[in-house]
């Protein structure tokens, strides 16, 4: 096996505070993070708290397990091996907010569930978002679009957009139709992470619980971009 580089190993190595690191494609940096997942689980000790290593991808994902059980397997038990959990940003925000909190912040009587756009209740026009594309032109998201519309935030106000090829068409009703939508407990991939930011915004518990839960977070941010280490809070 190849050895660690000195820049590699700075990563591992460096003290737990946040820190982003930047690197290119084929630099190393999937080996990097399992390194530097299971360094920080070593120095937490008996330390009950959870290192989470998150990516955007399914298919980084399973890279990142396989690779993490592949550097961990000849150490003994609670040695950088329990306490871990490597998992999609979507996942990670499912399980630990959307739900078992997300439902005070939707308004709704159940757990909230994602939605694939086929399901026969959104047929029902009162739940549709609506694309300003001109300024006397609209056009409505068809259910199995809904995945399309996206939620930007710009000095806290949520800014809805249908994403149309490269690009990106206002909706003239993004509050509306992600509430009445929310109210029946349903929301799509990037709803779900706007009503994680409304849930965690509104919730201060839900934000300390988590970092006890979690005092560290590595996040595979995008497309061989950089690496986030850090969640002390």
């Amino acid at each position: 096996m190849t050895e660690l580089s000195a820049e590699q190993l700075a990563i591992i190595d460096a003290p737990l505070v946040p820190m982003s690191v930047v690197a290119c494609a084929g630099s190393g940096k999937t080996r990097t993070a399992v390194h530097r997942l299971a360094e920080i689980r070593k120095r937490l000790g008996d330390h009950r708290g959870r290192v989470a290593l998150l990516s955007f991808s399914n298919v980084a994902v399973d890279t990142f397990r396989q690779s993490y059980q592949s550097l961990v397997q000849d150490l003994p038990p609670g040695v950088g091996r329990d306490r871990v959990e490597i998992d999609t940003l979507d996942g990670f925000i499912t399980s630990n907010v959307l739900r078992p909190h997300g439902h005070r912040t939707m308004r709704c009587d159940r757990t909230p569930f994602l939605i694939a756009g086929t399901e026969p209740f959104l047929r029902s026009q009162n739940l549709w978002f609506w694309v300003q594309s001109s300024a006397t032109e609209v056009f409505p998201v068809q259910p199995i679009d809904m995945r399309k519309v996206v939620v930007n935030l710009q000095d806290g106000a949520a800014l809805f957009h249908y994403q149309q090829h490269n690009a990106l068409l206002p909706i003239n009703n993004g509050p509306t139709a992600a509430a009445r939508l929310a109210e029946v407990g349903a929301y799509t991939h990037n709803l779900g992470r706007y009503w994680c930011y409304r849930a965690l915004l509104g919730q201060p518990g839900i934000v300390r619980a988590l970092v006890r839960r979690y005092p560290h977070i590595l996040i595979d941010e995008a497309q061989g971009r950089c690496h986030v280490d850090g969640a002390t809070a």
